[in-house]
Parts: C-alpha cells; sequence; structure tokens
C-alpha cells in the first residue's frame, strides 16, 4: 500500500502497537465503536456495499440497496450475512462503487437514499441537439416543438453529431439489417 493511501485509510486512528517484522513493520490500532447506519458505504473482504439498514444488535442479515461483489459484478438489493467484517469504505473504494453503479445508468441519491436513473441530456428550448433522420444522416434540429419531445422521448435526441451517427450504426442499421434478412 502507498504511504498517501495507508494516511487516507488510517486518519484519526489511534494506534495499540507496533513491532517490527522482517518485511517491515506491523501496526496494531485501537478498534474504534463501529455502528452501520442506513446508507452507510462498507466494505466486507472484497465486497464493496450501500447498506439498506442494520436489523439491530444480534442480527445475522445485512440488506443493501446495492454493491459489487468479490467478482466485481453489481448488485441490487442483495442480503448479506452479518457474519462479515463489516469496515469503512476509502474514498477510492466509495468512487469505484459509484463509477459501477453510473455505468449501469444509475446514481446514487444519498439525500432520499434511493437509486436513480441518471438523466439523459436536453438541450434549452431553442439550442439544437442532434437526431438521426429518416435518411440515416445525423441532423441538427433546434428544439422548440412537440416533434422534438417526442424525438427526446424515443431516445432519438443527442447532444453531438457524433453521438447521432453512433446511435445509427450501433442501434438503428444493425436493427434494421436483422429484420430485413429473411
Amino acid at each position: 500500500m502507498e504511504l498517501n493511501d495507508f494516511l487516507k485509510k488510517y486518519e484519526g486512528k489511534t494506534i495499540k502497537n507496533i513491532e517490527a517484522t522482517e518485511s517491515g513493520c506491523r501496526i496494531e490500532f485501537e478498534q474504534a465503536e463501529f455502528e452501520p447506519k442506513d446508507g452507510d458505504f462498507l466494505r466486507s473482504g472484497n465486497c464493496l456495499m450501500c447498506i439498506k439498514s442494520v436489523n439491530g444488535e444480534g442480527s445475522d442479515m445485512i440488506p443493501t440497496y446495492f454493491g459489487l461483489n468479490e467478482s466485481r459484478e453489481l448488485n441490487f438489493g442483495v442480503t448479506y450475512g452479518n457474519n462479515f467484517n463489516l469496515s469503512a469504505m476509502t474514498d477510492s473504494e466509495k468512487q469505484t462503487l459509484l463509477e459501477a453503479l453510473e455505468k449501469d445508468g444509475k446514481q446514487w441519491n444519498a439525500e432520499n437514499k434511493r437509486i436513480e436513473p441518471i438523466p439523459l441530456w436536453r438541450a434549452e428550448k431553442n439550442r439544437t441537439y442532434f437526431a438521426v433522420g429518416a435518411n440515416g444522416e445525423a441532423v441538427c434540429y433546434v428544439d422548440n416543438s412537440l416533434f422534438d419531445e417526442k424525438a427526446y422521448v424515443l431516445g432519438n435526441y443527442f447532444q453531438t453529431e457524433a453521438e447521432a451517427t453512433e446511435f445509427f450504426n450501433t442501434v438503428i442499421k444493425p436493427a434494421y439489417q436483422q429484420r430485413h434478412k429473411k
């Protein structure tokens, strides 16, 4: 572990014992009282999770909002057994978990304690956007009508010409080719 990561991880903790070893040193820290709360980001081994609640002392189950398992697969609503050694995540672990959620098109609303879809970009009224036209070309439009609202709702609404072209090439064209393959 790099020194800066070590200092961040153990910042504010009290050292209980230091002993020399053949490979360096072993540092033992005082164990602080740790009471996880709804919405806390915790780790257990290689699992990262945002817990839903703790069911009280003696409970053997911990429900989660979302998490990454040991294989780094994103999961939702998994309940873990409380035999795990839970601890708070580092900032980089939390960032890893939130980035996995974002890749799935979702974001964490910490205030309301819920997972939400990431809103799609939308141009301001009377500003331009791109869509795939009838001939498959990216076309620039000004957002000011019901047509533009329908383009947005249907997902044919992009910030750049490149995004519209990519959508045509990866979604529309293959779907057309598959349909007319017969």
